[in-house]
């Protein structure tokens, strides 16, 4: 599936997060005069470290509670392809773009959505609930 839950779909909701986080670390690289090289290879580096380290959280490497909250394991396309290429693609809009309104929205979606799915009972309950609204 293209768009839905993120055990079975190549995007979810978090999909957005990620780009808009890319958005924010763009203009952390370009305000501090990063090379576009540097940047590149710093965003691909965390992305793929941060998929490392939350899979070791799904499965339940940093215990129970955090693994019951990530709710499941991410569909495998989703974590290795579409979520670091989304942060990738934001970090150049990011790196490259000077609209100011642009990391605004990005910085203001970042921390609702973080906010919102940090006092959750799980990763998927908001998603869920969006998902349920819409479709």
């Amino acid at each position: 599936m293209l768009i839905g839950g993120k055990n079975f779909a190549w995007f979810d909701l978090w999909s957005i997060q990620h780009f808009s986080a890319g958005v924010i670390v763009g203009t952390f690289f370009r305000k501090r005069n990063y090379s576009i090289t540097r940047a590149v290879i710093i965003t691909l580096v965390s992305a793929y470290l941060w998929e490392l380290i939350e899979y070791s959280a799904e499965i339940g490497l940093f215990g129970q509670l955090l693994s019951v909250w990530f709710g499941g394991v991410e569909f495998f396309w989703n974590r290795i392809l579409m979520d670091p290429f989304l942060f990738t693609l934001g970090m150049f809009l990011g790196f490259y773009s000077t609209k100011r309104i642009l990391h605004q929205c990005a910085l203001l979606f970042v921390v609702i959505w973080l906010l919102l799915n940090m006092f959750s009972e799980n990763s998927n309950q908001f998603q869920v609930y969006i998902f349920n609204l819409v479709f």
